[in-house]
């Protein structure tokens, strides 16, 4: 299946900000000059949110101000309902797989209704759940330096989001 395009992840995007000559930097400069014209790159607005408290956590203006034209050059990617859709999915997989036992029981599901499971009990982040739902329902290349182990276990057979590790050699 044809991918259409790539999804960078905000560990990625991060890198961005990093100073000229950053091996890490490089690195990423390589992937970017390889796929730029010839394919959509895209950013999750969930990024933005995570990259905007990263400012709004003690960046000093200037750094704001550099960092939010480097991220200007690639394409917004919006939540949408079917980003909820597949979301739900990955995640009650997830609860499936990893939730503690107890939790999985007839009775404790509906209480799941009331009170979920965070990502972090279920030993994910809630936010990377998100960016691999937008990734799946759009035939995105995710393209991280995070692990995500268990997200990728349980999306294994489904063939999207493919991952693409940036940061590591």
């Amino acid at each position: 299946m044809a991918i259409d395009g790539y999804l960078l992840d905000t560990c990625v995007l991060s890198l961005l900000s990093r100073p000229a000559g950053d091996p890490l930097l490089e690195r990423l400069n390589t992937h970017l000059s390889r796929l730029r014209n010839t394919i959509p790159l895209y950013m999750s607005s969930i990024s933005w949110g995570e990259i905007e408290y990263g400012w709004r956590s003690g960046a000093p203006d200037r750094l704001r101000d550099a960092d939010r034209k480097l991220l200007t050059q690639f394409l917004p990617l919006l939540v949408t309902r079917r980003t909820g859709e597949a979301y739900a999915e990955i995640k009650a997989k997830l609860f499936e797989r990893y939730a503690p036992r107890v939790a999985r029981g007839k009775r404790e599901r509906v209480e799941q209704l009331i009170e979920p499971l965070s990502g972090h009990a279920l030993g994910v982040q809630e936010n990377d759940i998100w960016i691999a739902a937008q990734a799946s329902e759009r035939n995105l290349v995710l393209a991280t330096g995070d692990r995500m182990q268990r997200i990728k276990a349980i999306i294994e057979g489904v063939g999207f989001p493919r991952f693409e590790n940036w940061i590591q050699p």
